[in-house]
């Protein structure tokens, strides 16, 4: 039933998106080989975004600043998803829409629902799933 009611707060909260600032990216070109990364963490938008998809840009870009700045194991990508050259990135990850993936190799790991559920009401949950997620990867715990 939480899932269900999870996805449905997704749905609507996209259906209600409007244009916002875009900040740029920590890393430049999300197409450059990611081989030099142990781990990277993806942000995927769409042009209209609600204030809830910014918050998970925001906290997830202030996340990755402030506790892996010095990492060179692992880089930070926006992807937006109306530009035809990231389809592809896209497509390997299964995301239509405002989505938050950290990868490493072929193994990714989702935490679009968590980080929607938690960005605006629970900001310091998403900050620690966010560092969570990619220190297991980093560590190789998945």
């Amino acid at each position: 039933m939480k899932a269900i009611t999870l996805f449905i707060v997704a749905i609507t909260l996209m259906a209600g998106c409007n244009p916002s600032g875009v900040k740029k990216q920590l890393n430049t070109d999300p197409r450059e080989p990611t081989a030099n990364f142990k781990v990277t963490v993806y942000y995927f938008h769409g042009k209209q975004r609600c204030p809830t998809c910014i918050a998970v840009q925001q906290l997830t870009e202030e996340t990755i600043k402030s506790h892996f700045s010095q990492n060179t194991d692992l880089a930070y990508h926006e992807i937006d998803l109306s530009k035809k050259e990231n389809e592809e990135l896209a497509e390997k990850y299964q995301v239509c829409f405002s989505s938050l993936i950290v990868a490493s190799g072929d193994s990714y790991k989702n935490i679009t629902d968590l980080a929607f559920a938690n960005a605006l009401r629970n900001p310091d949950f998403l900050k620690e799933l966010i560092i969570e997620v990619a220190n297991e990867f980093l560590n190789d715990g998945l």
